[in-house]
């Protein structure tokens, strides 16, 4: 029977949770069958924020007078319930947002919408709507990073006991955990928060009446525009104010992309443990997609796609370098192409935390499969010659060259051997003998791993430990985006009720 109609022809089974199967099929599927839209559409909650604050500015200025502000601020209002109610549509013939906008309120207020304009450029007030735009995918962002980073403690302290080989070289190294292997990339996604937290510092400086770069004659106070918007600082020189733009969406784009280097490794770990050839993980059915030709295939697309993602963002940033190499100081049309850079990057990977934490609450482990992988490969060689070493005073120099004798010597055993060892000790000149004691304790893989006693090591203690104190790095990160999103509630709260007050007196 072929595929059910609305489904993919390499859909199989979507387990019991077809909402999360949809979610992954929609991430597989990409732009390959959906529409871009406009990228001032993005813009609109934004510019119309940036309106309603020089509105309530020029107010303030006296600019505008009792009448002109109740008249302005009802058709803002009016506005903003048409934004929000999805109504409001870009014309093209207007050429952008900003122009939209001044021509919605003119309609609804007359020319005196005109006067809204004093004192702005569209260079500081799309330079603000960038900054409004990223502010809140930035914070969006890092709460879903911080979701994402209590599922990986979860795990890393539930598995810290758990078995497997680690590896270097695409070759087995020594005996490790999965907790420590989630725990490292807890570690790698909490220095991803931290840089986010200070990429989002400096974008949460206000631009909005520099003007087109040289200032303004018109008495509007920035300090205030800075508050009405929730901003926590303003970008004081009035150039640089306008000339920075750019570098806004380059900052956030060169975050995204570490961080999706990170997210790639994450991927491949899944993709490769999920293999045949591995199977310590099953990924839960809602999360992978099959083949259009054979049907016993369960394939991790998701990964695939977030590493074909990763190349995407790391392309997107060079490009924004480059559209800014070339500028003078000031504001140039070649910004203009930042735009749909910006917005694709966020587009891509906006989904991708809440992908990963699926996948991580809804796979399993083979952990009996993942024990039995840690016998052979040589695992405990390298404990030997640092107990070896330990023990008898000798360089470890020399007694790695003595393991590795005894290695060459077991090669078709896959483990060291007491009598191995100290042949290839005697044979080098080395005075020391291994006892059965000590041959035991390194023949097993727990005792291994309780003998790495260094901080931040695969020993289950440890990675405890590790989780905690990451677990209060994560809480402290929370409080600074904690903080932020208060201010900016505040400020929309308070601008909007300025507003209605001087709406209502009209």
């Amino acid at each position: 029977m072929g595929s059910r109609p609305g489904r993919p022809v390499w859909a199989h089974s979507q387990g019991h949770n077809e909402g999360l199967w949809k979610m992954f099929v929609d991430f597989c599927s990409g732009r390959d069958v959906k529409e871009v839209p406009a990228c001032d559409s993005a813009l609109a909650r934004a510019d119309l924020a940036t309106n309603e604050a020089s509105c309530l500015a020029l107010i303030k200025a006296g600019v505008l007078d009792s009448r002109e502000a109740s008249r302005l601020a009802a058709a803002l209002l009016d506005l903003g319930e048409k934004i929000r109610s999805g109504h409001f549509h870009l014309d093209p013939n207007l050429e952008d947002i900003h122009i939209n906008i001044e021509s919605f309120l003119t309609k609804t207020a007359g020319d005196l919408a005109g006067k809204i304009h004093s004192g702005r450029s569209r260079n500081d007030q799309v330079a603000c709507d960038i900054r409004l735009w990223q502010r809140a995918m930035i914070l969006n962002h890092l709460t879903r990073l911080c979701d994402l980073g209590d599922i990986l403690l979860k795990c890393s302290l539930r598995e810290r006991k758990t078995l497997m080989p680690g590896f270097s070289h695409h070759q087995r190294a020594f005996v490790t955990t999965f907790g420590h292997l989630m725990a490292s990339h807890c570690q790698a996604l909490l220095r991803d928060i931290e840089r986010g937290v200070e990429v989002l510092h400096r974008v949460d400086c206000c631009p909005l009446g520099a003007a087109a770069g040289f200032g303004t004659s018109w008495p509007i106070d920035r300090d205030y525009l800075m508050k009405l918007l929730g901003f926590r600082d303003v970008v004081t020189n009035s150039l640089d104010a306008v000339s920075s733009r750019l570098e806004v969406e380059c900052e956030t784009a060169a975050w995204l992309a570490l961080w999706m280097t990170h997210a790639s490794c994450l991927a491949q770990d899944l993709i490769l443990f999920s293999m045949e050839e591995f199977r310590w993980i099953r990924l839960a059915p809602e999360t992978t997609t099959g083949s259009s030709i054979m049907p016993q295939k369960r394939n991790p697309d998701f990964a695939e796609v977030i590493k074909g993602k990763a190349s995407l963002v790391h392309g997107a940033l060079a490009s924004l370098l480059s559209l800014g190499k070339g500028q003078p100081s000031g504001y140039h049309r070649d910004s203009q192409y930042s735009k749909p850079l910006g917005q694709d990057i966020w587009r891509e990977v906006s989904a991708i935390p809440t992908l990963f934490k699926a996948v991580l609450q809804t796979m399993t482990l083979d952990r009996i499969r993942m024990k039995q992988a840690v016998q052979g490969g040589f695992l405990e060689a390298a404990e030997w010659a640092d107990t070896i070493a330990q023990e008898s005073g000798l360089p470890f120099r020399e007694v790695y060259g003595a393991i590795s004798l005894a290695v060459d010597d077991c090669r078709e055993l896959g483990c060291l051997t007491l009598e191995a060892v100290n042949k290839a000790l005697r044979s080098q000149k080395l005075a020391f003998e291994v006892s059965d004691k000590t041959a035991g304790q390194l023949s097993s893989p727990d005792l291994l791993l309780a003998r790495r006693c260094s901080s931040g090591s695969p020993n289950p203690e440890e990675v405890a430990a590790s989780v905690e104190r990451y677990r209060g790095e994560l809480a402290s990160l929370r409080g600074h985006l904690k903080t932020s999103q208060q201010r900016w509630l505040k400020s929309d709260q308070h601008r909007l009720a300025a507003l209605r007050r001087f709406a209502e007196k009209g």
